[in-house]
């Protein structure tokens, strides 16, 4: 490309880094977004970052994922629902469930989200409804019904009523409640 004058773009960025992640070379995957954005004078885009994530958890890196986010909303590119749902994911299945909390927070604008992630351009008005019943559901599963999902589903219902979430997860989260014994006979 560089030989016949054809300047890469975002989009080759994005696949640059997803062969690198593959390659398992994540050090490279950073190099070149830095090296070519700093010589063709772009900025990466939220396909880029979305990919350096992706690739720090492939790579077993997922605190470096989320200083990817924490750096993507500090330069002011808005992170979409996919770039989420990669972070929320991956913190869940580590068991970084406070951090999951945090981030689904930031995402919906809620009180008490992460602190780079309690700024307008953090909130994802597009998000599938179904990762945060996910995230409230993998809560619940995981025994942090009282001190996580509930607040949280308290929280979704008091400041982001157009969240729908679902009976099933509803119940799921509520069920430490509903099954003890002060509602017994």
């Amino acid at each position: 490309m560089q030989a016949e004058h054809v300047y890469p773009s975002n989009f080759t960025l994005s696949v640059l880094v997803k062969l690198m992640s593959r390659a398992r070379r994540l050090e490279q995957a950073f190099s070149l977004v830095e090296d070519i954005t700093k010589k063709y004078n772009f900025r990466p885009n939220v396909f880029v970052y979305s990919g350096l994530m992706q690739a720090c958890i492939f790579n077993q890196q997922l605190p470096r994922a989320v200083n990817v986010l924490e750096r993507m909303v500090t330069e002011r590119i808005a992170p979409e629902g996919r770039t989420y749902a990669i972070l929320l994911r991956a913190s869940m299945s580590k068991g970084l469930f406070e951090q999951a909390t945090g981030l689904l927070r930031g995402v919906l604008g809620l009180p008490d989200a992460l602190p780079f992630l309690q700024q307008p351009i953090a909130v994802c008005p597009g998000l599938d409804y179904a990762l945060v019943n996910e995230v409230l559901g993998g809560l619940a599963d995981r025994g942090r019904s009282k001190d996580l999902a509930v607040p949280l589903l308290h929280e979704i219902r008091q400041n982001a009523p157009k969240v729908r979430i679902d009976a099933n997860t509803q119940r799921k989260v509520m069920s430490p409640y509903l099954n003890s014994s002060s509602f017994s006979a």
